[in-house]
Protein backbone atom coordinates (compact mmCIF):
# COMPACT_ATOMS: atom_id res chain seq x y z
CA UNK A 1 0.00 0.00 0.00
CA UNK A 2 2.98 2.27 0.56
CA UNK A 3 3.76 1.94 -3.14
CA UNK A 4 0.20 2.63 -4.32
CA UNK A 5 -1.61 -0.68 -4.10
CA UNK A 6 -5.27 -0.54 -3.15
CA UNK A 7 -6.72 -2.39 -0.18
CA UNK A 8 -8.45 -4.82 -2.53
CA UNK A 9 -5.19 -5.63 -4.31
CA UNK A 10 -3.44 -6.31 -1.01
CA UNK A 11 -6.27 -8.55 0.19
CA UNK A 12 -6.35 -10.36 -3.15
CA UNK A 13 -2.61 -10.95 -2.98
CA UNK A 14 -2.87 -12.50 0.47
CA UNK A 15 -5.81 -14.75 -0.43
CA UNK A 16 -4.14 -15.69 -3.74
CA UNK A 17 -0.93 -16.75 -2.01
CA UNK A 18 -2.86 -18.85 0.47
CA UNK A 19 -4.91 -20.57 -2.21
CA UNK A 20 -1.85 -21.18 -4.40
CA UNK A 21 -0.16 -22.97 -1.52
CA UNK A 22 -3.35 -24.94 -0.89
CA UNK A 23 -3.58 -25.99 -4.53
CA UNK A 24 -0.02 -27.31 -4.50
CA UNK A 25 -0.72 -29.19 -1.27
CA UNK A 26 -3.93 -30.67 -2.69
CA UNK A 27 -2.20 -31.88 -5.84
CA UNK A 28 0.60 -33.51 -3.86
CA UNK A 29 -1.85 -34.94 -1.32
CA UNK A 30 -4.23 -36.38 -3.90
CA UNK A 31 -1.36 -38.00 -5.79
CA UNK A 32 -0.01 -39.47 -2.56
CA UNK A 33 -3.48 -40.71 -1.58
CA UNK A 34 -3.99 -42.41 -4.94
CA UNK A 35 -0.57 -44.07 -4.75
CA UNK A 36 -1.11 -45.16 -1.15
CA UNK A 37 -4.57 -46.53 -1.94
CA UNK A 38 -3.08 -48.64 -4.73
CA UNK A 39 -0.65 -50.13 -2.23
CA UNK A 40 -3.40 -50.75 0.33
CA UNK A 41 -6.05 -52.10 -2.06
CA UNK A 42 -6.38 -55.39 -0.19
CA UNK A 43 -7.28 -53.51 3.03
CA UNK A 44 -10.16 -51.57 1.46
CA UNK A 45 -13.68 -53.01 1.54
CA UNK A 46 -16.48 -51.74 -0.68
CA UNK A 47 -14.42 -48.72 -1.76
CA UNK A 48 -12.51 -48.15 -4.96
CA UNK A 49 -8.79 -47.52 -4.47
CA UNK A 50 -9.13 -43.97 -5.85
CA UNK A 51 -12.72 -43.07 -5.00
CA UNK A 52 -13.36 -39.85 -6.97
CA UNK A 53 -16.23 -38.70 -4.76
CA UNK A 54 -14.06 -38.87 -1.65
CA UNK A 55 -11.13 -37.11 -3.33
CA UNK A 56 -13.37 -34.29 -4.61
CA UNK A 57 -15.12 -33.91 -1.24
CA UNK A 58 -11.80 -33.65 0.59
CA UNK A 59 -10.49 -31.13 -1.94
CA UNK A 60 -13.61 -28.96 -1.59
CA UNK A 61 -13.44 -28.98 2.21
CA UNK A 62 -9.74 -28.12 2.10
CA UNK A 63 -10.34 -25.23 -0.33
CA UNK A 64 -13.18 -23.81 1.78
CA UNK A 65 -11.06 -24.04 4.92
CA UNK A 66 -8.04 -22.45 3.23
CA UNK A 67 -10.16 -19.65 1.80
CA UNK A 68 -11.56 -18.84 5.24
CA UNK A 69 -8.09 -19.04 6.78
CA UNK A 70 -6.64 -16.65 4.19
CA UNK A 71 -9.63 -14.29 4.11
CA UNK A 72 -9.49 -13.29 7.77
CA UNK A 73 -5.91 -11.91 7.68
CA UNK A 74 -6.58 -10.45 4.22
CA UNK A 75 -9.44 -8.40 5.67
CA UNK A 76 -7.14 -6.91 8.30
CA UNK A 77 -4.12 -6.26 6.06
CA UNK A 78 -5.44 -3.15 4.24
CA UNK A 79 -6.14 -1.45 7.58
CA UNK A 80 -2.49 -1.57 8.65
CA UNK A 81 -0.61 1.72 8.35
CA UNK A 82 2.37 1.08 6.00
CA UNK A 83 4.60 3.61 7.76
CA UNK A 84 3.99 2.02 11.16
CA UNK A 85 4.63 -1.45 9.73
CA UNK A 86 7.97 -0.34 8.26
CA UNK A 87 8.99 1.24 11.58
CA UNK A 88 8.08 -1.89 13.57
CA UNK A 89 9.73 -4.41 11.27
CA UNK A 90 12.80 -2.35 10.45
CA UNK A 91 12.56 -3.09 6.74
Amino acid sequence: MALGATGGKVAGLIVGQGLRLTAVGLIIGILAAVLASRLLTNLLWEIEPADPLTLVAVAIVALITATAAAYLPARRAPRIDPAQLVRETGV
